[in-house]
């Protein structure tokens, strides 16, 4: 992810926002333009972070609803603990 901050300052902008724009393009990455100072970007920014992950990690569709999200995240929570477990037992002898 490409982030750009201080968008309030755009008078003070370093680096054009469509250079920033096609340097995410070229490295496939998401550009996003926030502000600290106004709140500008900052819910999306976290929201695209969180999508990305969760959809990555749990190879989730936009089929998916709530429920099988969570069933799903559960699942994996589940798998963790059981590896886990596994890893750190020394055996019965």
């Amino acid at each position: 992810m490409v982030v750009g901050n201080k968008e309030d300052l755009y008078e003070d902008e370093q680096v054009p926002k469509n250079e920033a724009k096609d340097f995410a393009k070229q490295i496939n990455a998401i550009f996003k333009n926030t502000s600290c100072k106004t709140s500008t970007g900052i819910n999306e920014l976290f929201e695209e972070i969180g999508k990305h992950f969760l959809n990555h990690n749990l190879k989730i569709t936009s089929n998916l609803n709530k429920d099988e999200i969570l069933k799903e995240r559960k699942r994996i929570a589940i798998e963790k603990l059981r590896n886990e477990n596994q890893s750190t037992s020394k055996g019965c002898c």
